[in-house]
């Protein structure tokens, strides 16, 4: 748990406890990298320091235990807006992260579990986006690991090569470039472009690779591989089949 990023992201608000949903908040602030798809594992927040995360039995292969946090289980048939709601302080004000579904939110609005609500979207952004010294030595390193492996990757695309063949050797190419053993991800600005390419069955947004690799790999809907455009030299930052 990152309790100084917590504490910078209480300076910046008007509430005395966050509701995180988005899991891009939720591992930031947690350590938990777990992608449940269409569920959510919520993360709260308190001003005293206290955060509890709450944990889908069926992810509990996946969870490394929230160091810090105090961990609620539950499962598909619990009712999850009464449990946010019980460790919620309903005399206080509640700052919630700007993808919690609307569902989610009028339901614990219906239960009353605070005194108001407010979008904690910016702050929790302002925070995420102060980088440390240990962040940008990683961020640099994975930009390098990702250079390397599109020089090779490139190198695979060719008439006559299916776009499975490719896909089944991008994660070689990073287990053997990448010396940090991070995991593979899925999603926006992913450094592993292999799960990029596989990630159509989780989400049918496009992937995004940064303007600096001359080879661009796009993901679009449908299928186990997706639909995918590799193009090569291209100078644009990106392109977004997803918005399309």
């Amino acid at each position: 748990m990152k309790t100084q990023r917590i504490s910078e992201l209480f300076s910046q608000l008007d509430a005395d406890q966050v509701l995180l949903t988005d899991m891009n908040n939720v591992y930031y602030f947690s350590g938990e990298l777990i992608y449940p798809g269409s569920r959510i594992l919520p993360v709260i927040l308190k001003r005293n320091g206290s955060a509890v995360f709450f944990l889908n039995w069926l992810y509990e292969a996946k969870f490394r235990g929230a160091e810090g946090m105090e961990v609620v289980r539950f499962s598909d048939t619990d009712d999850l807006p009464a449990l946010l709601a019980h460790h919620l302080d309903s005399f206080a004000c509640l700052a919630v992260d700007g993808k919690m579904a609307s569902s989610h939110l009028l339901a614990i609005q219906a239960l009353g579990a605070a005194s108001g609500y407010i979008d904690a979207s910016r702050a929790v952004s302002r925070v995420r986006g102060r980088k440390d010294a240990q962040e940008i030595a990683l961020m640099k390193e994975a930009s390098r690991i990702n250079d390397l492996a599109m020089d090779r990757f490139k190198k695979l695309v060719k008439p006559g090569v299916s776009e499975k063949q490719v896909a089944e050797k991008i994660e070689g190419i990073y287990r053997e470039l990448d010396r940090l053993n991070m995991p593979l991800d899925f999603g926006f600005n992913c450094r592993i472009v292999y799960k990029s390419v596989q990630h159509s069955e989780h989400s049918s947004k496009a992937a995004f690779i940064p303007r600096k690799l001359d080879t661009l790999c796009q993901v679009a809907r449908g299928g186990k591989y997706g639909r995918k455009l590799f193009i090569i030299n291209n100078p644009q930052e990106c392109l977004d089949f997803g918005r399309q």
